[in-house]
């Protein structure tokens, strides 16, 4: 129960009051393009509107391949240049409706934003290019906009948000223990011969290569080839750093 009351504690200190922005009022023209606008973006089928375009543009991006024709690849920069206007017409709309002030507010239209403006920096990118390189992480980011139009992924998230300081705790924890068995490491197995997975670079004559390959075994990937390596004794162990490979 006490852990319970903590969880819900630390939620509720997490959220934060919802700032209401009015409807724009006023007859004039450009009043009444800023209402219909701020009516677009509050209506249901916006929302599911941009997420359709969201998975249509994840499928684009999906259907890359090595070895792609030139045909292919100018196609997908012309559709990306599509979807690109797309959410530029949808950054103006709720800009627009919104006004500049209530666009700030949300961390998500800023979010929004800089991934229009980077990728309006990277259009038409040719290949093996330094701007296809650049882009591909505001393309790939594009994805993560389906969060904000899915209240389930969007709970998931705010459930990461608050628990996100014990698990930075958790990791400090592991890199603390690391640090301490690679100081050990590096004490008891710096001599050993190489072996079939031992080698110059993975070995652990030094802290730091230690420590990366302790950082390695513990995502469980290759481990059991380091201890087989490990598992020698004198005299197969090397007695000094000269003339033993």
């Amino acid at each position: 129960k006490q852990k319970t009351f903590r969880d819900l504690h630390r939620i509720v200190e997490y959220m934060k009051p919802l700032k209401d922005i009015k409807r724009p009022e006023g007859e004039n023209f450009f009043a009444k393009l800023r209402r219909f606008s701020y009516d677009v973006i509050h209506s249901k089928r916006f929302g599911k509107t941009i997420v359709i375009i969201i998975m249509m543009n994840c499928a684009f991006l999906a259907s890359q391949h090595a070895d792609q024709s030139d045909e292919w690849f100018n196609t997908l920069n012309m559709v990306d240049f599509l979807f690109v206007m797309v959410y530029l017409c949808e950054v103006a709309i709720k800009l627009l409706g919104t006004g500049f002030i209530g666009f700030s507010k949300s961390s998500w239209n800023i979010f929004e934003a800089t991934l229009v403006s980077m990728s309006m920096l990277t259009l038409f990118p040719e290949k093996e290019s330094f701007r296809l390189q650049a882009g591909r992480p505001f393309r790939f980011l594009r994805i993560f906009r389906i969060v904000r139009y899915v209240n389930s992924l969007k709970k998931i998230l705010n459930r990461i948000a608050v628990t996100l300081p014990s698990l930075i705790q958790i990791i400090m924890l592991q890199m603390i223990f690391i640090i301490i068995y690679s100081g050990i490491a590096t004490q008891v197995f710096a001599d050993v011969k190489y072996g079939l997975h031992m080698n110059r670079k993975v070995n652990f004559e030094t802290f730091t290569n230690s420590f990366l390959i302790l950082f390695h075994s513990m995502t469980g990937e290759g481990w059991r080839m380091v201890m087989n390596d490990l598992k020698l004794s004198a005299p197969d162990c090397t007695e000094d750093y000269n003339g033993q490979t």
